[in-house]
């Protein structure tokens, strides 16, 4: 072919294919649907909050509630501690022997021998002047409870109820024959009322006739 009737090719623009627009969240579920996205509609993916822990200290030892408090106010604490550890068949043995000592000695001083004095009864007829009862009956009945109820007291036999009769003398005491003696019917009172409400303890009749008998007797 002659050269002058061969076609001449003439460049034009470089092609080059036209950029695809980026993938929108809206673009991806119009997709996964099937359903055509909203032209020009970009859905800006959720904002995510990165969550950073403080690295740990190394070579920190923590702080307690314990560690923390001032060494005196610890060294109260076990004083306390220790206080809350003295066991209740002490306390209880020790208010019994106490309480049976006050009233035994008192009802000895109401005793000439084997019967009740005359300076007892000088003084229910003149300085103690109960109500509703004779003074002789009254020596007699203070004198034998005086004796009675502290020995049941020392071996924890019937201890409440003994308690419970000393109590009720404590109260006639105070009442009707030295109103100004509050403060030592008070004490009495403390023992009478811990062995009452608490009872005698393991070191008493009580408690080992519970435990042969049942609970019933309530020796504790």
């Amino acid at each position: 072919m002659p050269q002058d009737l061969a076609p001449k090719f003439t460049p034009g623009p470089a092609f080059s294919p036209a950029p695809s627009p980026a993938m929108t969240p809206a673009d991806t579920t119009a997709s996964a649907s099937g359903r055509p996205a909203a032209a020009g509609v970009a859905m800006a993916p959720p904002p995510t909050t990165a969550r950073t822990r403080p690295a740990p200290a190394t070579g920190a030892t923590p702080m307690t509630p314990s560690s923390a408090r001032h060494p005196a106010l610890r060294a109260i604490d076990g004083a306390i501690g220790l206080a809350e550890r003295i066991p209740h068949d002490l306390i209880a043995l020790v208010a019994r022997l106490s309480i049976a000592g006050v009233f035994f000695q008192s009802g000895q001083t109401k005793l000439d021998g084997f019967k009740v004095s005359d300076s007892a009864l000088y003084l229910f007829e003149n300085e103690f002047r109960l109500p509703l009862i004779s003074p002789f009956i009254a020596a007699h009945l203070a004198t034998i409870a005086e004796h009675v109820f502290p020995a049941l007291l020392v071996v924890g036999f019937a201890s409440r109820f003994s308690a419970a009769a000393l109590l009720v003398m404590t109260l006639v005491i105070q009442v009707f024959v030295y109103p100004g003696a509050w403060p030592t019917h008070g004490t009495w009172a403390v023992c009478l009322l811990l062995i009452l409400a608490r009872g005698p303890g393991h070191a008493s009749l009580d408690h080992w006739l519970a435990g042969v008998f049942g609970r019933g007797l309530r020796g504790r």
